[in-house]
């Protein structure tokens, strides 16, 4: 979608329903990519796999911070049980995405919704029941949950948002970020005012 117009953009927007979670993980032995979903997806070059996964729970505080998120991941090939006897996935990065998707099955945005460390993990021959930590905790630092919108999140010239250039101001909006020719790093999710009226499907039925 890179290169059309934001009009011609927000016009294809409005044809998508369909909001799923990936979860990116980086074990010692390279990063796996994995779709709640029921078939394996192509995005940005990458292969996301289809393995069914539910949270249990994200502990939260009364100011909307998240300390951890657990959940419980599909086991049954043993993929989970054989990584583990290999090695120690203690301490992986844990990225949890979500991503709109159009008909046919093709993904056209994702947030990122949460992101921590691998803290606990306990497996079964059915499941993996995995804890991800904030790694702030090991700080005792409480960090704000990601929230979804259409405007940008990332301070302007900050770590996330990696602009470089001579410009000094910027609105947050996709396309001001475009302007700046910076859209890669948009910290926003500029899809959701179209689904505010939509009927969401959360995977296929």
């Amino acid at each position: 979608m890179r290169g059309l117009p934001v009009e011609i953009q927000e016009e294809i927007a409005k044809q998508y329903s369909y909001l799923i979670d990936g979860i990116e993980f980086d074990f010692p032995n390279g990063s796996k990519y994995f779709l709640n979903f029921d078939m394996d997806l192509i995005y940005n070059g990458i292969k996301w796999e289809a393995r069914s996964f539910k949270y249990d729970n994200a502990i939260m505080t009364i100011k909307s911070e998240v300390d951890y998120v657990t959940f419980k991941i599909d086991n049954r090939d043993g993929f989970f049980t054989n990584l583990t006897k290999d090695y120690d996935v203690r301490k992986s990065l844990v990225t949890i995405y979500r991503f709109a998707l159009q008909d046919p099955a093709k993904i056209v945005a994702h947030t990122m919704i949460f992101r921590g460390l691998l803290d606990n993990i306990t497996i079964t021959e059915e499941e993996a029941s995995i804890r991800i930590a904030n790694p702030f905790i090991l700080w005792k630092i409480k960090t704000p949950r990601r929230i979804h919108q259409a405007t940008c999140m990332w301070e302007f010239k900050g770590t996330e948002c990696a602009y470089t250039g001579a410009e000094t101001e910027c609105d947050q909006t996709f396309e001001r970020c475009k302007q700046l020719g910076n859209e890669c790093n948009f910290g926003g999710f500029r899809f959701l005012p179209s689904l505010q009226d939509k009927e969401i499907r959360w995977g296929r039925k």
